[in-house]
């Protein structure tokens, strides 16, 4: 693990246990709907049409809209650098790998199945405000990861959680990639990020390094435009030609 990487897995940690601590000893079991950044979304919501107060999830509200902001800086910096489910996953796709559990999705169907995680956040945000209940719970990892101890968990819950932990042994940030709401509002607002991972020259000998991505894509063109890269540079770090780096969206390649 390159010397960034390890800075990444330690910052990961410690916002997984921040995240932890925060839950459990603020809300209890139930609680890490108060600090999941999706309030961005929900708490205005119910505030608009229930008239439930909007500072009523105040912290996942200004961790949301604060993570938000910053995509249009770096994309999908929350995903890449802090966010609890990712780090979890991170450590489930390790045992996956030392029990020889591999599934394999091509780049193209990769980035393709994608585009499901916005059809979550728009069923999310339309069933809120239908029903002026927090339906995210119902398959959330990170509330059930809480709260599985505290309350009697659902059938279909109980078959959700359960099929993002396999997928995840097998599939790297296997909920991050198509199915996390909040991941596909990010992405939404990376693709006009001021800094991406860009390539110094297109002629690319394709070594294939950087095909190892936590988010299943690779650099395609000169520049990374899609909704997928979540900031880890892992694949600037892998480059052994050092073609790729991180620098201004809209700077011109010399070809």
């Amino acid at each position: 693990m390159k010397r960034l990487q390890r800075i990444r897995f330690a910052i990961q940690a410690i916002s997984f246990a921040l995240f932890s601590w925060a839950i459990l000893h603020f809300w209890g079991a139930g609680g890490a709907h108060q600090v999941c950044p999706f309030a961005a979304i929900q708490a205005p919501l119910l505030a608009l049409r229930h008239g439930i107060p909007l500072n009523f999830f105040v912290v996942g509200m200004v961790i949301g809209i604060f993570f938000f902001l910053l995509s249009f800086i770096l994309p999908r910096t929350f995903c890449g650098w802090v966010c609890p489910i990712g780090f979890v996953s991170r450590i489930l796709r390790w045992i996956g790998r030392k029990i020889g559990f591999n599934l394999h999705i091509r780049v193209k169907r990769n980035d393709r199945f994608a585009q499901l995680a916005v059809v979550i956040l728009l069923l999310i945000v339309i069933a809120t405000f239908i029903s002026g209940k927090l339906v995210c719970i119902g398959g959330c990892p990170l509330f059930w990861g809480y709260a599985i101890w505290a309350m009697p968990i659902g059938p279909i819950t109980a078959m959700l959680l359960a099929f993002f932990a396999i997928g995840s042994l097998g599939i790297e940030r296997f909920f991050c990639r198509w199915f996390c709401p909040y991941g596909a509002l990010l992405g939404i607002a990376g693709r006009f990020s001021f800094l991406a991972i860009r390539k110094k020259r297109l002629d690319c000998k394709t070594c294939r390094l950087c095909f190892d991505c936590p988010m299943g894509t690779l650099p395609k063109g000169a520049v990374v435009d899609g909704p997928m890269c979540i900031s880890c540079m892992r694949c600037v770090d892998v480059c052994k030609d050092k073609r790729l780096y991180l620098g201004k969206r809209a700077t011109k390649n010399k070809h």
